[in-house]
């Protein structure tokens, strides 16, 4: 506040070598320069009782400023096994636990989730969007594979290895060609339950029958 044409800037200022050479003219401690090199400092040839004195300056300093949270980086996963068989067993076992990250598309905003990417408020509006020219006057019960992966970010080639492999897929097969069209609703539904059972895989929790089970034994 004491500087507000600077504005804002990162906490490592706290722990650069320049602020504690600032700290110490504060204090009236004359800097060695076997101390610091460009911008690492040796803590070990300072003296104990003025390195108390340099955090205790650098801390009121950092308390007299005032702070914005912002999101968090991003981190990226690479899989890598001991051969081609590992590497592709360990791919197909990461995208079972996280479907929502196949295809995924490069984080352009800092702080966002793939999971979280598209928000129940930009679902919507898809839907909206989608909705605004119905079949008949009626609202769209079922939508295309490509509708659905521009609704919630997930992978078309995600969605037919479901339709493919789950037997509880909902989903309709129209046509000789294998049009599929899926229903909004149990879409919905079903991505619940299949979070959930991944959820219990993952964790390792018992689940309810043998919770019942142990109960009535």
């Amino acid at each position: 506040p004491d500087s507000p044409e600077r504005g804002w800037f990162s906490d490592r200022i706290f722990r650069k070598s320049t602020s504690f050479k600032k700290y110490a003219l504060d204090l009236g401690i004359s800097w060695e320069s076997n101390w610091a090199r460009k911008d690492h400092i040796f803590w070990k040839e300072i003296p104990d009782s003025i390195i108390s004195r340099l955090k205790s300056a650098a801390k009121e300093h950092q308390n007299r400023c005032q702070r914005m949270r912002i999101s968090r980086k991003h981190k990226y996963v690479y899989l890598l096994g001991k051969d081609r068989r590992e590497t592709k067993r360990l791919y197909h076992k990461f995208l079972s636990l996280n479907p929502y990250k196949l295809n995924s598309p490069y984080p352009k905003k800092r702080g966002v989730s793939h999971r979280e990417l598209v928000s129940k408020r930009e679902i919507q509006r898809k839907i909206e969007r989608i909705q605004e020219k119905p079949l008949s006057g009626v609202l769209k019960k079922f939508y295309s594979v490509k509708e659905i992966s521009s609704i919630y970010g997930i992978g078309m080639s995600s969605l037919y290895k479901h339709i493919r492999t789950d037997p509880n897929f909902p989903c309709i097969n129209i046509g000789n060609k294998k049009r599929f069209l899926i229903d909004l609703k149990g879409f919905d539904k079903w991505a619940l339950e299949k979070k959930r059972a991944w959820i219990i895989e993952e964790q390792d929790l018992p689940t309810t029958e043998e919770l019942l089970g142990d109960k009535a034994a």
